[in-house]
């Protein structure tokens, strides 16, 4: 599932 995760830069969407 796609979650949102915080990192530098922002906001990034990462896929698991």
């Amino acid at each position: 599932m796609p979650v949102h995760v915080f990192a530098v830069g922002g906001w990034q969407t990462q896929t698991s």
